[in-house]
């Protein structure tokens, strides 16, 4: 009995478990993994998708890269925030809506509008923000900046801009108080973020950072800020006399510098006004050229120029000059000769033209007005009334009972412009017995002239007409103020020189006469005239000749027949020589290597013509010359100055 009750646990161990015991283990487990697979679906759908996440990163990275270069390179009122904004050509994508638009103007030969548009969209079944961009007006180009996104809702939508007048708030990350934009297109944006909401319901901040460097881009630690240039000083007065031009450099007029040393270039900002009468223009990229129109008053001007110095990576600083026009330092008037005898006869009047006589000028051409504080006692006080008298022309009248000779104290003249500038010159006096005064002179009373439209030429009097004064007085040329001059020309007069200057706008032909007098100076005048004709320009000079080069069309090229020997190309052989400008004695020289050929140094002229050709003729054609088989020099050369004076290529004849 003991040794019953002693072996079975032994045997019951070595058969395993009952069925009850598998059944209640097998229950447990079933227990056990229905609450694990619950767990885990708990997890796995609460948990956003990694690769997403990943998607999502990248794909704003690309946007805070692109946006700010973008922001920064539109001036303070290029923005638009309409949801219906498009810039481009042709109309915008179906189911999108615009977030932000920009617009900006680079200038290279000739102006560019550039247009961002970044727009929130459905495409692919899926709703994402998008980047188009075109030049001018063109068809828009398409980069895809972000991963799916929520759908768009009107009343809340999951894109929004912050557009703000002054630097954003760093602690808030909003507008300062009262510096929020709410027109764009009129209302100058100083900095701006944009938040977007993420499928997850996380907002995503893009901080424009260019155009508030004192910010980084705190929602992505891996991007990098773009510092854009800055500028000591921003607004800068310059005086600019009326009809002059100045270069500016703006390295040294407004301190211009950049912390990252980026190339820097310059721009006229095109949406804001240029003052009437200036232009401005670059000539390098930081230097400007501010040119006036002459009919500018003296004064500050009411506006400045605005311009805007960029970097390479859309980082920009907005500067201004302001222009004041301002007179010519004053230069009075000048004299060649201060002091000039004058002889006068008794009773007799003179026109002394002062120009002539001292060489009296101004320099800044202001008007000029003559000042006799006191006549010597053999003068007459020039009369108020009498024939007009130009600037610089004196009137002395000697009385009839003036004594002979020498007088004892000269005429003292002050000439003054209209800046209280003045010059004194002396006129001493010798007086004779009057003589009776014989008009100028002249050997021929009329000439013709021709003048080119847009150009000018001068005549000589004394020398075209043969103008003389019998008794040796001095003579001048005016316009005759009984005739007018004809239109299309101006004419002026300098002693006995007369300038006739053509309009650019006249036809060739006779226009009419320049009616001219010659005056001594007593006052008598003898007419003369000048025919004008507008005369054709001349011919262009002849542009430099510059060779191009030499072609053949077929190379190598076959000969007609079988051995060895010279023999006739199988085919005909266009040689093309091309230059340009003005050649002359255009050759082709080249040896076929045959006597009954053409010798070397032998050549063919080519002809007229640009491009020009000559054929070498193959036995279909008739051709005639005998050609050995080997490389062949064809030379092309010209008797015009240029360099080089040659060109070749080489023609394989097998």
């Amino acid at each position: 009995m003991s040794e019953g009750t002693t072996s079975t646990p032994a045997r019951r161990a070595r058969d395993g478990f009952t069925l009850t015991e598998i059944l209640v283990v097998v229950a447990l487990a079933g227990i056990m993994s229905t609450a694990l697979v619950a767990a885990f679906s708990i997890i796995v759908r609460t948990t956003p998708d990694s690769t997403q996440r990943v998607t999502d990163a990248r794909s704003l990275k690309g946007l805070v890269t692109w946006l700010p270069q973008d922001v920064d390179a539109t001036p303070p009122r290029g923005f638009d925030t309409s949801p219906t904004a498009w810039p481009c050509a042709g109309s915008p994508p179906p189911d999108s809506y615009n977030v932000i638009a920009m617009s900006w103007t680079e200038f290279g030969d000739l102006a560019t509008e550039f247009h961002a548009a970044y727009r929130y969209e459905f495409t692919a079944g899926t709703w994402v923000v998008a980047r188009y961009s075109c030049e001018n007006t063109d068809e828009a180009t398409r980069w895809s900046m972000t991963s799916e996104l929520p759908p768009w809702d009107t009343s809340s939508p999951p894109a929004f801009v912050a557009l703000c007048s002054l630097p954003i708030d760093a602690a808030t990350g909003a507008c300062p108080s009262g510096g929020g934009v709410t027109d764009p297109t009129t209302e100058p944006v100083k900095s701006m973020k944009i938040t977007l909401t993420l499928l997850d319901g996380t907002p995503y901040t893009i901080d424009a950072a260019a155009k508030n460097p004192d910010e980084n881009l705190a929602d992505d630690p891996l991007a990098v800020t773009n510092y854009p240039p800055e500028a000591g000083v921003t607004n800068r007065t310059v005086t600019l006399v009326a009809g002059q031009s100045l270069v500016l450099d703006l390295y040294a007029t407004h301190s211009i510098t950049d912390a990252e040393g980026d190339v820097l270039t310059s721009a006229v900002d095109s949406y804001e006004p240029m003052p009437d009468g200036i232009t401005a223009t670059s000539s390098d990229p930081l230097r400007f050229t501010v040119a006036s129109d002459p009919s500018l008053g003296p004064g500050p001007l009411p506006e400045p120029i605005h311009l805007i110095v960029s970097d390479a990576f859309g980082g920009s600083v907005e500067i201004t000059v302001a222009v004041e026009i301002v007179l010519l330092p004053n230069d009075p008037p000048s004299v060649s000769t201060p002091t000039y005898t004058l002889a006068i006869g008794q009773g007799e009047t003179i026109i002394v033209p002062l120009d002539l006589t001292h060489g009296v000028s101004d320099a800044n051409h202001d008007p000029l007005s003559l000042e006799v504080p006191e006549w010597p006692a053999p003068l007459a006080k020039r009369p108020d009334s009498g024939a007009p008298l130009g600037e610089l022309q004196m009137q002395v009248i000697a009385k009839p009972e003036a004594e002979l000779g020498p007088v004892d104290d000269p005429i003292v003249t002050r000439i003054w412009d209209d800046r209280g500038g003045y010059a004194e010159i002396t006129t001493s006096l010798v007086i004779e017995p009057p003589t009776a005064n014989i008009p100028p002179t002249v050997t021929t009373t009329a000439i013709g002239a021709g003048v080119q439209a847009g150009s000018s030429t001068t005549v000589s009097v004394s020398a075209s007409h043969g103008a003389t004064d019998p008794n040796d007085d001095l003579m001048w040329v005016e316009l005759d103020p009984f005739s007018e001059v004809p239109s299309g020309l101006a004419v002026t007069t300098n002693g006995l020189e007369v300038t006739i200057v053509a309009a650019p706008t006249m036809v060739e032909g006779p226009v009419g006469n320049v009616d001219l007098r010659i005056f001594d100076w007593h006052g008598a005048s003898t007419t003369v005239a000048i025919a004008v004709e507008v005369t054709p320009p001349p011919p262009p000079p002849p542009s430099p000749c510059v060779l191009g080069s030499l072609v053949v069309s077929q190379n190598p090229v076959g000969r007609y027949g079988n051995g060895n020997g010279p023999k006739v190309l199988g085919q005909d052989v266009l040689v093309t020589l091309t230059y340009s400008g003005t050649c002359d004695g255009l050759v082709l020289s080249y040896d076929t290597g045959h006597p009954s050929g053409l010798g070397s140094g032998v050549g063919r002229v080519f002809p007229p013509g640009s491009p020009t050709s000559i054929l070498l003729r193959g036995y279909y054609s008739g051709g005639t010359e005998l050609w050995t088989r080997t490389d062949h020099l064809l030379t092309a050369s010209t008797t015009s100055a240029v360099t080089p004076d040659t060109v070749s290529i080489t023609l394989t004849v097998k």
